[in-house]
């Protein structure tokens, strides 16, 4: 009878966790990346000249980040260029925010990538902070 309750408290307590889980996931934009992270940790990442558009609107099967048990009006649909699965689903707290500093990261990525001289002009990460490049954490 106690092992029975032993597992019983064993599974709540992991469905518990998991629960809180989804409640961890941020969305952070640096200077090359869409990153989603877990406790800090990043468990997916997408390049940010590999995003084609972002909207509100899913057109099939996608990958799938929400960081909230309520994510319908909360969606952002960051559509790649190359992929299996090129919709990739995000919830953000403050999606039209999220959304202008996202397109707005996606056209200096892309603007960079056009001027990029070469192999042999590499940058230092003090040359990237003062070019305007930036890191956010949105919840």
């Amino acid at each position: 009878m106690l092992y029975q309750w032993l597992c019983l408290g064993g599974v709540m307590l992991l469905c518990g966790l998991l629960f809180w889980l989804r409640t961890r996931i941020r969305y952070r934009i640096t200077h090359g990346y869409l990153k989603v992270q877990l406790l800090g940790l990043t468990v997916r990442r997408v390049r940010l000249t590999d995003i084609e558009r972002i909207s509100k609107r899913r057109a099939g099967w996608a990958e799938n980040w929400w960081s909230t048990w309520r994510p319908f009006r909360r969606t952002l649909i960051v559509r790649r260029m190359r992929g299996l699965r090129k919709d990739f689903v995000i919830t953000p707290r403050y999606r039209y925010e999220f959304k202008a500093k996202l397109e707005a990261a996606v056209q200096r990525a892309k603007a960079a990538e056009v001027s990029k001289p070469g192999p042999a002009a590499a940058t230092s990460p003090a040359a990237n902070a003062s070019a305007g490049n930036i890191s956010t954490i949105v919840p």
